[in-house]
């Protein structure tokens, strides 16, 4: 004999996970009775591999008298797990008759944990999720006392209205990430990442408080954190235009607040270049270009009615480098101050060079240069250095000329450059 039972599985939010800030969720299992129609069926193009696939995707509305909910969950005998994704009451006149529920098929039912586990962190034992890093920024210097709020990572597994009617906020903000890009050294080492990161603020009108009004006055609250604690290298701060959604069943306002800053690739420590003077040496923190330029200090002759020109070798020019760095981008381990991987004594990110650049003008004829334990390794002096301060960051423009004493004539080029 038929039966129209099936079991409902009633969500319920739970305590926060200390990462995503999501909540938990729980069901509670009751049986009610209710009845489905048949299935539709649509496809949806998924890259599984290669080439392209349609998966096909099944819905079916549900029908029941019994209270659910958006976001509950039935599961039948025969059909399996479906997720309530609507849910409409339907009416005759003044009197409530059923509910009509749209649903999505579940295809492998799995209950997920109570926390997101245990994620990948860098050597200061900071978790690297870009989503992590804003949402932790927030959560630390954010200051906002008008509302209720939550700040969570976008994507949440359960209806959104949940956190206003379940939990009583009044702002939620979910960070999410747009991309990000990596930028090289000179010898190909991905040295930082510029992200752009996502901030999307929605609010509900209440009796005492105005969506756009308590949105604006959040926005303004992360711009006051980027000022006065800028993350990393903060480039960019710009925000959309409130817009209304409807997230079903209820509408909210809107607007999202994009932020773009650059971090150090914890991954990456460099050892070399290394700049070395009488009383220490320096590990270049990073470089992005370097320029070598070798020179000859031939004298080319034209004769009169002479095809071409006649030449007089003289011998080649001091070896002149141009280097490139980025002040603002440092590895946690190995900082553009000195000491690097200690207490610091200078002030100023380039001071190193400044003074080396003073000292050569006083009393030390040269530092050395080397760029591996095989070499190169020269003498150089200071020839230029200029230090640009953009808007968007620091670049440091080193100009380093071979140093020598003697002629390199008698020498191979191995024995000029101690290359080993």
């Amino acid at each position: 004999m038929a039966d129209a039972s099936v079991t409902r599985r009633e969500l319920s939010l739970g305590a926060r996970d200390d990462t995503t800030g999501w909540c938990s969720k729980s069901y509670d299992e009751t049986t009610i009775k209710g009845s489905f129609d048949p299935a539709t069926a649509r496809e949806v193009a998924m890259r599984v591999g290669m080439p392209l696939n349609n998966i096909p995707y099944y819905s079916r509305p549900f029908y029941t008298a019994d209270y659910v909910r958006r976001g509950d969950h039935v599961t039948h005998a025969v059909i399996g797990e479906v997720n309530l994704v609507a849910v409409t009451p339907v009416t005759w006149l003044d009197q409530f008759v059923y509910y009509a529920c749209q649903t999505e098929e579940i295809l492998a039912p799995a209950d997920r944990y109570a926390t997101s586990g245990t994620w990948h962190v860098d050597s200061d034992s900071l978790k690297t999720d870009p989503r992590n890093r804003i949402k932790s920024w927030l959560d630390t210097y954010l200051s906002y006392a008008v509302c209720d709020y939550q700040t969570m990572f976008a994507g949440i597994d359960y209806p959104h209205e949940r956190e206003f009617i379940d939990n009583g906020l009044e702002i939620t903000s979910f960070v999410d990430v747009e991309q990000s890009t990596p930028e090289y050294t000179y010898n190909h080492y991905p040295y930082k990442f510029n992200e752009t990161v996502t901030i999307t603020n929605t609010a509900i009108d209440t009796a005492t408080l105005t969506a756009t009004n308590i949105l604006e006055s959040f926005e303004q609250a992360i711009r006051d954190v980027a000022t006065d604690h800028p993350l990393g290298s903060i480039r960019r701060i710009v925000s959309s235009k409130p817009e209304r959604v409807n997230i079903g069943g209820m509408w909210l306002w809107q607007n999202t607040v994009t932020i773009e800053y650059s971090r150090a690739n914890d991954d990456f420590l460099p050892s070399y270049p290394t700049y070395t003077w009488t009383t220490g040496t320096y590990i270049f923190p990073n470089i992005l270009h370097i320029n070598s330029e070798f020179l000859v200090d031939d004298d080319w002759m034209d004769p009169t009615n002479f095809s071409g020109a006649l030449v007089q070798a003289l011998g080649s020019k001091p070896l002149e480098l141009t280097i490139e760095s980025d002040l603002d981008i440092e590895p946690s381990g190995l900082t553009w101050k000195r000491n690097q991987t200690s207490d610091k004594t200078d002030v100023e990110n380039h001071q190193v060079f400044g003074d080396n650049w003073h000292k050569e003008g006083v009393d030390q004829d040269y530092h050395t240069i080397s760029f591996g334990a095989s070499g190169p390794t020269f003498k150089v002096r200071v020839v230029n250095m200029r230090v640009n301060r953009e808007n968007e960051r620091h670049i440091l423009e080193l100009h380093l000329r071979e140093y020598r004493t003697d002629s390199a004539s008698d020498e191979t080029y191995k024995q000029r450059f101690v290359i080993t």
